[in-house]
Parts: structure tokens; C-alpha cells; sequence
């Protein structure tokens, strides 16, 4: 036998083989009911409602697929080197320095209309 561990919305937090008192506060509300030992939770929503389980499949087509991922991992790295460059557009900035670093910081702004995954990307070099 599982236990079903519910937060006190209803809403399906974990599943354990068995009671940890000190590792699930009951004293907020959160309760457990038994489940059986093929009880899924991956997969669905769970909630506990009118003294029921209520599971509703859920709609893993609405998830990112791994060219998606890959995209948003390229343009997190991306816009660190940007962030990281930021510097050499301030109005301070000699000017020289500052036409050095814009074709780099544009390179980085194009670099999704090449490449579409960290695995493959091939950066632009970093002026001197």
C-alpha cells in the first residue's frame, strides 16, 4: 500500500510507501490517503475533492518538445554573453571600443537564425 499526500487545497503532492512524521507536516493541513501500490501520478492531475481522488489525464502535447528546449537553452546562453557585454554600449565607452563589441553583439542577436541548439552553435569571437 501508497500513501497519497495532499496539500490542504486538495492538491496531490507526493506519494510515499510510508508515513515520515518528520518529513511531511501534517500541521499544516496536508493530509494522506492510501492508495494502491499501482497508483500513478506522472502523467495526471490529481486533486482530492468530496472524499475522492480525481485524476484528469494530463495534456503532455502542450509540453515543449526538445527543439523547443534546445532553442530556449541557445537564447539563455545568448543573452548572458549579451548581458555580459552590456558594458561596452554605455555612453562613457570610447567609441572605438564601442563599434569593436556592436558586429559581436549583433552576431549574438542573429545566432537563432543559424543555430537552434547549444550541441551545434558556433559562436562569434569576442573582440580584443
Amino acid at each position: 500500500m501508497k500513501y497519497a499526500i495532499f496539500s490542504p487545497e486538495g492538491k496531490l503532492k507526493l506519494i510515499v510507501d510510508e508515513i515520515d512524521t518528520d518529513k511531511i507536516n501534517f500541521d499544516t493541513g496536508n493530509f494522506s490517503v492510501e492508495v494502491s501500490d499501482d497508483f500513478e501520478m506522472f502523467g495526471y492531475i490529481t486533486s482530492y475533492v468530496d472524499g475522492e481522488i480525481v485524476q484528469v489525464e494530463e495534456d503532455l502535447s502542450l509540453l515543449p518538445g526538445q527543439a523547443e528546449i534546445d532553442l530556449e537553452n541557445l537564447r539563455r546562453e545568448r543573452n548572458k554573453l549579451l548581458i555580459e557585454s552590456d558594458w561596452t554600449q554605455l555612453p562613457d565607452v570610447p567609441e572605438e571600443l564601442k563599434n569593436s563589441w556592436q558586429a559581436y553583439r549583433q552576431a549574438l542577436r542573429d545566432i537563432t537564425n543559424t543555430y537552434s541548439s547549444l550541441r551545434d552553435v558556433v559562436w562569434p569571437t569576442k573582440p580584443e
